[in-house]
């Protein structure tokens, strides 16, 4: 059978236990963490991306189990069906939450036949062996859970990337790349 990823929601504050449920089940699952950052804090706090919702790879005969595990409380519909989260999407998530932090969310409309996109505004530069990059924002789109995650840049928070780096670097567009090159 296929697999896909989905999205369950949990109750509230009971997230890693229910990821503790799914990995002694060996049940292959993504729980995204938003690094917030403070100039009064030293040390960064996590807090859940998406509140009460964890990613699962699974397929659909897996259904009845994931749903019987404690805190569980549904996956998330679209048009009466379980919405499909496309891998794309998850691995872009992934990418943004390792490299970015004080990632905000917006609520946008669930399209199924749109594509994810990844959106960036570039503020400045280049050097030879080492690639300063600095963003005004960077969005990324998710149509089938129906978020847009934004990342912006502040001024005591400068990202900056090595040339040969391959983190954040792999959704920068081409456009983007060409533009930095001398």
């Amino acid at each position: 059978m296929e697999r896909n990823w989905y999205a369950v929601y949990t109750k509230p504050g009971k997230e890693k236990r229910v990821v503790n449920a799914f990995s002694k089940k060996r049940i292959r699952n993504y729980f995204p963490e938003n690094k917030i950052t403070s100039e009064h804090k030293s040390n960064p706090e996590y807090r859940p991306l998406f509140g009460s919702c964890i990613f699962v790879y699974i397929s659909p005969s897996e259904m009845r189990e994931v749903k019987s595990i404690p805190y569980v409380i549904n996956f998330l519909y679209f048009k009466s069906s379980y919405a499909v989260i496309e891998k794309k999407e998850i691995n872009l998530v992934r990418q943004m939450t390792a490299s970015c932090s004080n990632i905000k969310l917006k609520k946008t409309n669930v399209d199924a036949n749109e594509k994810v996109s990844v959106i960036t505004t570039p503020v400045a530069g280049y050097e030879r062996s080492f690639m300063a990059i600095t963003y005004g924002s960077v969005k990324i789109n998710l149509p089938s859970i129906g978020y847009t995650l934004i990342a912006e840049r502040s001024d005591t928070n400068n990202q900056y990337f090595n040339a040969s780096s391959t983190g954040f670097r792999k959704i920068i567009s081409s456009n983007l790349k060409t533009l930095l090159t001398p």
